[in-house]
């Protein structure tokens, strides 16, 4: 039967880990097997068993498709040395362990700092099948780098060397590969943005268990099971995604024409009415997806924590979550998904004390550029956010951006008030 998954259902639990994997278990290590049969035979057994699927295609609805990076179904195609479960745990893909203390992985530096050693797993390749090795991780961390990596360098095909300035969580955690054999050009030529924009607009070799085989901006993504996959095969063979307007959206889906409406495409409101024509297919439930406002520090007025903290106070998130996402709706007090953790304080809704704040620090209005994206849901986010801003004396401009460049300014910092992401 068709689902749709709408409101906010997390995307990657949908796509990069229900789609793989088939039922069986392989066996523990043979010594008789070559390196990518050991690798395989390894993930088969690391990867939680998935269920098979009786279908060979799953077409999937959304509302935006600029790129493939930042698409959808991006998770199920760009995998690297780790891969995060739904349930949030981090298994070993393309690498052969985590590395740590423990297993001398980690090292500090003279100086400061760690330097972290990974070791890929054995036969790995691209979709294009292609050997991948730890050059194409340098070569990742060349065109779109960590600021706190200093140094990378692979001292063989299987193993990558990754030098830290401070010990950050960062050096731990999951680098994913380019492939140079494809980039290399467009990297030479342009510098590591005609490189990305190579990636972001056009079908590359890829490790995970899609490869991209056609890209038309705007419309249309198709996916197929990458042959060269390090781990169990996909179920399901064949995914395409189409964009379209929000009411061809339902209209299609309920004409059986899509199998599924991408989380976070329709309004609230949408979901509701689409759920009372077909209950046994929508699902409107809370994720782990957060929406929070960067300050740009290179506004006087915001590098103060008291005005940052006033706007805060300023801002009715009850009443937002309540109109945007009704009761599924929840308010974030730390940046993380779940229960507050013990100790972090709460700001609440406090328009008189936030005017108090703002008068005490000399700040009685502010010119603040508002910056969102272009979805419907981000649109009416951002002017409730603005409405309340401008209750506290804040002159607001609002302004809407592509998915691009609201990435590009939230790396910079710089967008001249505030950045809803």
């Amino acid at each position: 039967a068709a689902v749709a998954l709408v409101a906010a259902l997390g995307a990657m639990g949908l796509i990069a880990a229900r789609w793989y994997g088939g039922s069986s278990r392989e066996s523990p290590r043979d010594a008789g097997r070559s390196p990518r049969e050991e690798t395989r035979a390894d993930l088969g057994a690391i990867l939680p068993e998935r269920m098979p699927s009786s279908r060979d295609r799953l077409s999937i609805g959304v509302a935006e498709l600029p790129a493939i990076r930042g698409a959808e179904v991006a998770p199920a195609v760009f995998w690297g040395l780790l891969h995060t479960e739904p349930e949030g745990q981090a298994v070993p893909f393309l690498a052969s362990a985590r590395p740590s203390l423990a297993n001398g992985g980690v090292r500090p530096r003279d100086g400061g700092g760690l330097e972290v050693t990974w070791r890929l797993r054995g036969g790995l390749r691209w979709s294009d099948g292609r050997p991948l090795v730890a050059d194409d991780f340098v070569f990742g961390l060349q065109v779109d780098g960590h600021h706190h990596a200093v140094d990378v360098r692979a001292p063989s095909p299987r193993t990558l060397v990754v030098a830290w300035d401070d010990a950050v969580t960062a050096a731990v955690e999951s680098l994913r590969p380019l492939p140079r054999h494809v980039l290399a050009g467009a990297f030479s030529e342009g510098g590591d943005q005609a490189a990305l924009e190579h990636l972001r607009r056009h079908p590359t070799p890829s490790a995970g268990p899609y490869r991209v085989v056609a890209f038309e901006r705007d419309a249309r993504l198709v996916l197929e099971a990458n042959p060269h996959f390090a781990g169990p095969p996909p179920s399901i063979a064949r995914v395409e995604v189409l964009r379209l307007a929000p009411e061809a959206l339902v209209s299609r889906f309920e004409a059986s024409e899509i199998d599924v409406i991408a989380p976070d495409v329709l309004t609230v409101e949408a979901a509701r009415e689409l759920l009372a024509r077909r209950p046994d297919a929508v699902h409107i439930r809370p994720s782990n997806r957060q929406h929070f406002l960067q300050p740009d520090l290179s506004i006087p007025a915001l590098a103060r924590v008291e005005v940052r903290r006033a706007l805060l106070m300023a801002i009715d998130r009850e009443s937002l979550v309540s109109t945007l996402y009704g009761a599924e709706g929840r308010v974030s007090h730390a940046p993380v998904a779940g229960s507050v953790p013990p100790g972090v304080e709460r700001y609440e809704h406090a328009p008189a004390a936030a005017a108090a704040v703002l008068r005490a620090a000399g700040v009685t209005s502010i010119d603040l550029t508002l910056s969102h994206g272009e979805s419907v849901g981000e649109r009416a986010m951002a002017r409730l956010v603005a409405e309340d801003l401008a209750a506290a004396g804040m002159r607001i401009t609002l302004r809407a951006l592509g998915p691009q460049e609201r990435r590009r300014l939230f790396r910079t910092g710089r967008h001249g008030g505030l950045l809803l992401h």
